[in-house]
């Protein structure tokens, strides 16, 4: 065994022969603790995964008692609270939109409609770039979420006043469903994203 520092300490393993001859340990470890961070590192931060899968929840549950509860239901006001809540996660991440780290930012949003475009020519072609944070088409369906959601809380506070009769109910209506259309659409987009770039 070398008598350098690097090797000091290593003495003899558990059954008297030497450890790896020419192996410095005090440098490998660290290079798997590095690729192990590396392998694990995330595009989005922490706020941003707990907002989608808050706002993704909240809504889940409104447009669902929405359609299996009578209005007149006591059950029907936890449809008023999921709503409400889905608001709050809306204004944090609008919040966060703008002070959040890089990836979470609304200027890191790929919103130029020719860059949309090529996005989907590049996805009937094979040829699609692979983006590290929002592609254009995500950008584009964030927002739509997000300004949909805003509507559907002025919409439903409005109605819970008593303001805005039978066609605001519609309009409020209208919103979830465009709102379920754009989730599904989102979803399946990400599932071909994800096969694309396995």
């Amino acid at each position: 065994m070398p008598n350098s520092p690097k090797y000091a300490g290593l003495g003899h393993l558990a059954n008297g022969s030497r450890p790896l001859v020419g192996i410095s340990w005090a440098h490998v470890v660290p290079s798997l603790f590095e690729v192990t961070i590396m392998s694990v590192k995330r595009v989005y931060d922490v706020p941003t995964r707990l907002f989608h899968w808050l706002f993704a929840g909240f809504f889940v549950v409104a447009y669902t008692i929405a359609n299996t509860v009578d209005d007149e239901s006591r059950v029907f006001s936890y449809h008023m609270i999921a709503g409400l809540m889905l608001v709050f996660t809306l204004l944090w991440r609008v919040l966060w939109g703008v002070i959040g780290s890089r990836h979470a930012r609304f200027s890191d949003f790929s919103l130029n409609p020719l860059e949309l475009a090529n996005y989907f020519k590049g996805m009937l072609s094979g040829k699609t770039r692979f983006w590290a944070g929002h592609n254009p088409a995500s950008s584009w369906a964030a927002i739509a979420m997000m300004v949909l959601a805003a509507g559907l809380g002025v919409s439903g506070y409005l109605m819970a006043s008593g303001k805005g009769g039978e066609s605001l109910e519609d309009v409020h209506e209208l919103m979830a469903n465009a709102f379920i259309i754009v989730v599904l659409v989102h979803i399946a987009g990400v599932v071909i994203h994800t096969l694309k770039h396995k």
